[in-house]
């Protein structure tokens, strides 16, 4: 199977969760059987806009999480690296313009403009949205980064996940990869993003929480800090 990356989110410790478009299977997240993604592994073999064949593969998916695929790292090759034009074409060309069209009609808001799917609902974790307004960055009381956006029916705050927005520990906040992205979201014609849906959490009262896995900004589709 041959994906173009486009997701890239750093998760506990050093890992990283990795995701990308397929011709035939739309968004695929891969997850070997043989090892584990690692943030070391950025940016070698794993890269946005980066295009991957990972070999043969195996649905493991449920809902939501459908795009969930077996593979093997040991068959993964490095085929090539997109333009940043051709990658922004890529990710236009599959993005949706609201929340419900992405996760399905058991995407919900609580009072706290949390997105959520709860377990065993939705039709997808995996998507790119297309807001209807730029997005605004911020960051809260901790200094995490966190960022708001409407989809014209509802306005969420989310985490971002961006691997791009943390030092090689994948913990240390760069403040000046903050700053640069909040300026490319300011001067860009059209943001796109990669939203995701989290394991399910905390385990008394489970949901799959919506983050944005990483910000697409028309004027450097394919920034690195």
């Amino acid at each position: 199977m041959r994906l173009v990356i486009d997701h890239l989110t750093r998760m506990g410790g050093m890992r990283i969760c990795v995701a990308g478009i397929s011709r035939s299977n739309g968004h695929v997240r891969p997850l070997p059987t043989d090892g584990q993604l690692f943030r070391s592994e950025i940016p070698g073999t794993w890269a946005l806009g980066r295009v991957l064949e990972i070999g043969a593969t195996k649905d493991v998916g449920s809902a939501p999480r459908f795009e969930d695929r077996e593979f093997k790292l040991a068959n993964v090759l490095q085929i090539e690296t997109l333009t940043p034009a051709a990658f922004w074409a890529t990710l236009r060309d599959t993005a949706e313009s609201d929340l419900s069209s992405l996760f399905g009609d058991d995407f919900s808001v609580n009072a706290n403009r949390k997105g959520f799917v709860m377990p065993g609902g939705g039709v997808a974790s995996l998507g790119i949205l297309a807001p209807q307004d730029k997005p605004t960055l911020f960051q809260d009381y901790d200094g995490n980064p966190r960022l708001r956006l409407t989809d014209g029916s509802v306005t969420v705050d989310c985490s971002i996940t961006d691997v791009r927005l943390r030092k090689s520990d994948n913990v240390t906040l760069v403040a000046s990869a903050v700053t640069e992205l909040r300026t490319l979201i300011r001067e860009s014609n059209r943001i796109l993003l990669s939203v995701g849906l989290t394991y399910p959490w905390p385990p008394t009262a489970p949901k799959h929480w919506l983050q944005v896995n990483n910000i697409h900004c028309s004027s450097s589709p394919l920034w690195r800090a």
